[in-house]
């Protein structure tokens, strides 16, 4: 994997340490699909997939999969590719991918991550291409720093409400909005954005909705626990809303160095999630408590 920070995308699979979590708090099944598809796991550079890209490196291992750089043999662009491993491939997990793609698809906007293709190669390795972005994400950035200013936090902020409002009145909630999810990129873009969201992989989109009931569990609750809004925490049907709780939640990180809720465990963090206040913004920053 690269050594240096301009030649690293954003982390897609919470390496951030912000694991996500899935938890089974109704009666549904679990995924029990069989294998459709046989991967030969990661690839190599010089591998070319979907017959126009052609690997460089690996740039991100996670819990479903790898994160390659790639270029397009004809456009002779970098983009990023996401391919499901091939311990991960099921009917469902593929369903997954399809469903990711298509929200982040529906959302062109220079705050949003953006995507060009989404396939299955050979028959075997599914895939989709987005954006290659050149930059750090926000968690990365903030253990090293651990708080950012006013002035540093705002010009960040206002672009990811750009990009989150944009996404609301196309009906799409994120459902995982977190430190991890939010790149900086070194910068911007040909369309000006500095700032994009990532990671659609559980989002809520009303055009695929149907697609999403069929490989979600009854009961499941998804999402990262520290930011987590407490309908979120309950399963409950969730809007707009709760990606907004959730960036108030990364917020109060970037202001105060610390998490708004820090439980010792996933019923913790709900517990504190469902009862509790977060404490008054400290002294340094006493301008942005009001």
């Amino acid at each position: 994997m690269p050594q240096d920070d301009t030649q690293r995308t954003f982390e897609p699979f919470n390496s951030d340490g912000q694991n996500s979590t899935r938890l089974t708090t109704g009666q549904g099944q679990t995924d029990s699909v069989a294998k459709p598809y046989l991967s030969d796991d990661k690839l190599k550079p010089g591998d070319i997939i979907g017959d126009n890209y052609q690997i460089i490196e690996l740039l991100g291992v996670g819990g479903m999969g790898y994160v390659y750089k790639v270029r397009h043999l004809i456009l002779e662009k970098v983009y990023a590719m996401k391919t499901i491993s091939g311990e991960q491939i099921s009917e469902i997990a593929w369903r997954r991918l399809q469903v990711e793609a298509q929200a982040i698809a529906r959302i062109n906007h220079p705050n949003i991550v953006g995507i060009h293709n989404l396939g299955i190669h050979q028959g075997k390795i599914p895939y989709y291409v987005m954006d290659y972005l050149k930059g750090r994400n926000l968690a990365e950035i903030l253990k090293q720093r651990r708080y950012l200013s006013l002035e540093q936090s705002l010009p960040i902020f206002i672009e990811i409400c750009n990009g989150l409002g944009f996404a609301h009145k196309k009906g799409i909630v994120h459902r995982d909005i977190k430190p991890g999810n939010i790149v900086i990129l070194d910068e911007p873009d040909f369309t000006g954005g500095r700032v994009k969201i990532v990671d659609f992989g559980i989002a809520k989109n009303p055009n695929t909705e149907k697609e999403r009931l069929k490989i979600t569990n009854t009961g499941e609750v998804v999402g990262t626990p520290r930011y987590m809004s407490p309908e979120q925490c309950t399963g409950k049907e969730l809007d707009a809303r709760s990606d907004i709780y959730a960036l108030g939640c990364v917020m109060y990180e970037c202001f105060t160095g610390k998490a708004t809720f820090d439980g010792d465990s996933f019923y913790d963090m709900v517990r504190l999630h469902l009862n509790e206040a977060p404490s008054r913004l400290p002294f340094f920053q006493p301008d942005i408590s009001h």
